[in-house]
Order: structure tokens, then sequence, then C-alpha cells
């Protein structure tokens, strides 16, 4: 999401333009567009689509837009950030079969979100947009899972049952003050949502030392 809006600020991307889904981008855990061949939507939308509801088919449409996993890594470390790497588009079975695999880094992935969440972005004014997808997740089962009463919260959740992976960074917000959470897990044990109850404890954890 940031480096197509920071990719915009530059002209380079117009996030205004449209783009028709095609049935072959249609890909595997795509909440919003599994059924969507032959629709048309805006970039900006598209986008928010991927961060909403983690629609894989968004990511990718998200990602060739950008121009391709290279392009993607370019602006990753144009933001400094050295540690986090695309490597493949999501769910397409050749590159996962190839070994090709994608890895994020908790402390960058908290610095980014604290950067979107204070407006300290050096290449785009896009952060209230992005705030605005990150505060209405459609899968509140993490951090967020049982706090939504008491706190306000932006987060980006992301799970693989396949590989075990559940993950979720967040900023939660009680009291005027803010903190920006990284959790990420991988484990055989997990199906992708195994550890949903782990992470809501931790988000009420962190709301009752904050209260």
């Amino acid at each position: 999401m940031t480096s197509a809006y920071e990719k915009a600020q530059r002209g380079e991307l117009n996030m205004s333009s449209n783009y028709t889904v095609k049935s072959s981008d249609i890909v595997v855990a795509s909440t919003a567009l599994a059924n969507s061949a032959g629709q048309t939507y805006s970039l900006d939308t598209i986008a928010r689509f991927m961060v909403q509801y983690s629609d894989n088919t968004a990511t990718n449409i998200m990602i060739s837009a950008i121009g391709g996993v290279s392009a993607v890594n370019a602006e990753i470390r144009r933001m400094g950030y050295t540690q986090t790497t695309l490597n493949r588009y999501m769910r397409i079975q050749s590159q996962i079969d190839a070994g090709l695999e994608n890895y994020i880094n908790v402390h960058e992935a908290v610095d980014l979100l604290k950067n979107i969440y204070n407006n300290t972005l050096q290449n785009t004014t896009a952060e209230p947009t992005m705030l605005a997808d990150l505060s209405n997740n459609y899968y509140k089962l993490w951090l967020p899972a049982s706090i939504q009463s008491q706190a306000q919260t932006w987060d980006k959740p992301g799970n693989d049952g396949t590989f075990g992976v559940e993950n979720d960074i967040a900023a939660i917000k009680v009291n005027g003050k803010t903190y920006i959470v990284g959790v990420l897990t991988q484990h055989t044990g997990s199906n992708g949502v195994s550890n949903t109850g782990v992470f809501a404890n931790f988000g009420k954890s962190i709301v009752t030392v904050m209260a």
C-alpha cells in the first residue's frame, strides 16, 4: 500500500486510474475480488481491498501496478527498510513450489505503521487514506479482537494456514495514548487461526496497561 502511494506521490502511478479484473488475476483467499472478473475498480479501491480484506488478488494487482516484484522491493528500500523483501506474488503455486518466499521484519513493519500513524512518511501525503483503510479491517481476529469497545485500532493482520503463519501489526489508542505493536508467529501447529486467542489476550493486556 505504502509503495503504491509513494510512487503516486512522485507522479509515477495514478491511484484514480481504473483496472478491470481478469479471470486469470483471481487467486485463492480473495474475499473482496473472488467473483469480480470483468468488474472495474480504481487502483485506490483495489489497494483498500488489499488492506481491509487481505485480498490476495488485490495484492497481486497492486504489485503489478507498481511495476512487479523488483519495483516493490525498490520502494521498500527507498523507505529505508532492508529486512523486508517481496520475492513472489501471492498464492501463485508455481512460485511457491520454486521455493520463493516473502519476508517481513517486525521492527520495520512497526516503524512503517508508526510513520503512517504519525504522518511522518517522507515521500507521500496519503497517510490519512492509509489510516482509514487500516481502521476498518474485515478480519479483527487477532490483536483488536477483544478491545473494540475500549480502544481505537488500526491494524494489518496476515495469516497462512499452509505455513502456520499468524501475524498482526496494530496501532492501539486508549485515553489519548497510542501503542504500535507487532507480533509475527509461525509454527507447524497453527492452521492460520489457531492462536487468535493468544493475540486477543495480548491486545487486551496492552489496553489494561494503557488504561
